[in-house]
């Protein structure tokens, strides 16, 4: 049986701290123009959180320097319950990870606290999304990063969409009913039954999302999905070879060439190939995604994790430390020399109030208003609409 995890890390400094501004040497033009559209656009963090860290809504509409911001956020991971407060320890059991029961208590949760905080919305679609900026709120849409939790009943599907489920990753490290993980040996992409998933989450209208799959699975699921699909949370195979969290360039074209839409990750190692990154390399990225993929099928994806300690994470089920040496992209197997939490090693973007560091990274880069909405968050939406609705 595995052992039970504790969260909490009450010495972190950076769930209230402010990030600062990158040193891009921008000029004071640069920074007029980057501030102005930042309050304008619309961002969608497609990974934007994996727990709910104190001052996290605070720390987003700081981000978004207070014009409202959207993001998709894991639930059916171990219990929102679990991952909420200031830093106290809690302990859970592992195999309460991707169960249904998880994800109906955490709906539940959240929708209790939408109920009680003003300041954020569930959004289910995308009119929800523009509501929520419209009205300078931080909107948040349900995903899940594994279909364990529909077991072999398609019928599941229906049901956790009913209660608000909107996007479903169809598999996390390792091989499952649906397809291969990025942590398998083989490649075996997605199975029979796989395929038949995919159908029925086209068929209600829940968003297929690849973040954690081989590249065979992400290019099957291409294949056989009746819409366009999106892998939300990975790195670039060409751009950080040796690490395991990254798709194919080959796959990736396939993906933009499907209308699909890919979240460069905001992990350190798939930026930079180590425990270390800032907010330049980021960009750097994500630019050499665009240059792979063409401006309208990319956008980012945080996958930051501010409640919890890397080291917790690793005693969760489908991880170890080989895995997370090779997935994260450090030399060292020993969990010791992992930086805890990983945006602590991410100068420029430690939280998500640091989302004004992108948009000027961007116009550093040299990228239009119109490109840099959407990169920021316009190619989700638009995908957003098109599959949810």
């Amino acid at each position: 049986m595995a052992s039970k995890i504790s969260f909490g890390n009450p010495n972190h400094p950076w769930a209230t701290k402010l990030v600062e501004k990158f040193d891009f040497g921008l000029s004071a033009a640069q920074e007029e123009r980057a501030v102005d559209l930042h309050k304008r656009l619309t961002i969608f963090d497609s990974l934007i959180e994996v727990t709910w860290y104190d001052n996290f809504i605070e720390n987003v509409q700081k981000g978004a320097l207070n014009s409202g911001a959207t993001g998709s956020l894991t639930l059916g991971a171990a219990g929102l319950k679990n991952w909420r407060g200031k830093g106290e320890e809690v302990v859970a059991d592992p195999q309460y990870w991707w169960k249904p029961e998880s994800m109906v208590e955490d709906i539940g949760l959240l929708q209790q606290m939408e109920r009680e905080d003003d300041k954020f919305m569930i959004c289910y679609n995308a009119a929800d999304l523009r509501k929520a900026k419209a009205e300078k709120k931080v909107g948040i849409m349900i995903n899940t990063q594994n279909t364990l939790l529909f077991g072999n009943y398609l019928e599941r599907i229906d049901q956790m969409y009913r209660i608000g489920l909107r996007i479903t990753q169809l598999s996390y490290n390792n091989q499952n009913l649906v397809g291969s993980g990025c942590a398998e040996k083989r490649e075996a992409g997605v199975s029979v039954f796989g395929a038949d998933v995919i159908a029925r989450m086209n068929e209600v209208g829940m968003l297929v999302d690849t973040g954690h799959c081989m590249s065979t699975t992400v290019s099957d699921a291409i294949d056989i999905s009746s819409k366009p699909i999106a892998c939300s949370h990975a790195g670039i195979r060409s751009h950080t070879p040796d690490v395991n969290r990254t798709i194919e360039d080959d796959v990736l074209k396939k993906l933009a060439d499907s209308g699909g839409v890919f979240g460069m990750v905001g992990q350190p190692g798939p930026i930079s190939g180590t425990d270390y990154c800032d907010v330049g390399q980021y960009v750097d990225a994500i630019d050499k995604a665009v240059n792979i993929m063409g401006v309208d099928h990319v956008g980012f994806g945080l996958d930051h994790y501010q409640r919890t300690s890397l080291k917790t994470i690793l005693t969760a089920p489908e991880w170890n430390p080989d895995l997370a040496a090779r997935a994260l992209g450090s030399a060292e197997a020993d969990t010791d020399s992992f930086v805890d939490p990983s945006s602590d090693g991410f100068a420029g973007m430690e939280n998500n109030s640091g989302y004004l560091n992108l948009t000027r990274g961007f116009v550093k880069k040299g990228y239009s208003d119109e490109e840099i909405v959407k990169v920021m968050g316009g190619n989700f939406i638009r995908l957003i609409e098109e599959v949810i609705g």
